[in-house]
């Protein structure tokens, strides 16, 4: 997509404001909300966002130590757009948005969440593979202002669970697609107020992005009805967590066929996939604290949980690290 083709889509579907997006550790998004008519400028100059936003906590208080705030003199990095991310948002008026990646000092800036994605799904080309992934959130959504949860019960996939709030899943059964991001199932969980909506997958840094964009776009839309979302992994002690299961396989560097998969092997997998496995169980000490990085999170894994209680793996195992399926 070039800057001629964002103009078009501005003019063609009534653009008001475009909102210049970015990502922090936590998955939170951040933005500055630009009128249409300085779009062109602001993708040629960047636009300055406070450098600090990628030593945030969850809360946007200021952890020290991260190198981006008082090492820094609280700067400014410049952020530019990523003009193929570049979209209408369905879910608010008159709306578009567009991803940026940080500059410091007119330097790329390696440690920010985008970019790490990016320079390791590089690295996994070089070794002759894609990566094909998507994600299935769990998460809980209450009233705004009374923190209850919208639906009672625990039953997983009660029909009659799901129908009390069909407004609220047409509308991100509608509107997500329209940004890429293609729902597949809608289920409820096993906790008041918790759901699963899994969507398909895809190769590479779209991933990511899809991701970004569900999390962000079931925050908003939940908002617009009166509800809160989260994806807390423990919100409620006396009830069970929610997950994010990372669903992926490793792909030729044309995306036409899946390297995980050996015909001729007993189990069906192939030798890279006992390699992949392998240097997963390895190395899941640090992906645990990458992938449970909070004192909720941690509440989340132990036995009979539903979650990991084993670094192992297993077909079809819910007790396990990894699961094959």
């Amino acid at each position: 997509m070039d800057v001629q083709q964002i103009r078009k889509i501005i003019d063609d579907n009534n653009i008001k404001i475009v909102r210049f997006e970015i990502c922090d550790f936590h998955g939170i998004s951040y933005c500055k909300a630009i009128p249409s008519r300085h779009v062109e400028k602001k993708i040629e100059k960047g636009v300055p966002f406070y450098f600090g936003h990628l030593g945030y906590d969850p809360q946007a208080g200021i952890v020290s130590g991260t190198g981006y705030h008082e090492e820094v003199n609280y700067g400014d990095a410049v952020y530019f757009p990523d003009v193929n991310t570049f979209q209408k948002v369905p879910w608010t008026r008159d709306t578009a948005r567009v991803l940026m990646y940080p500059k410091f000092q007119g330097e790329i800036v390696e440690g920010y969440p985008r970019t790490i994605a990016k320079k390791l799904l590089g690295e996994l080309k070089e070794m002759g593979y894609s990566l094909y992934s998507s994600h299935e959130h769990e998460f809980f959504v209450v009233d705004a202002e009374t923190r209850i949860p919208i639906i009672g019960g625990k039953q997983i996939r009660s029909t009659i669970r799901l129908a009390k709030q069909t407004d609220f899943f047409m509308q991100i059964a509608n509107d997500l697609p329209q940004m890429g991001v293609d729902i597949e199932s809608i289920e409820t969980e096993y906790a008041p107020g918790q759901f699963e909506i899994s969507y398909r997958p895809a190769f590479g840094l779209q991933s990511a992005d899809n991701a970004f964009t569900y999390k962000n776009g079931i925050k908003e839309i939940a908002q617009g009805h009166g509800f809160l979302a989260t994806f807390t992994t423990k919100p409620f002690p006396d009830h069970v967590g929610a997950s994010a299961h990372f669903n992926h396989s490793l792909w030729d560097v044309d995306c036409t066929k899946n390297i995980m998969y050996d015909a001729k092997s007993p189990n069906g997998l192939s030798k890279v996939a006992h390699d992949w496995i392998a240097g997963i169980l390895y190395h899941a000490p640090a992906i645990t604290v990458l992938m449970s990085p909070t004192v909720s999170c941690l509440t989340r894994i132990r036995d009979h949980s539903f979650a990991p209680g084993h670094v192992t793996w297993g077909f079809d195992n819910r007790t396990t690290a990894l699961r094959v399926s």
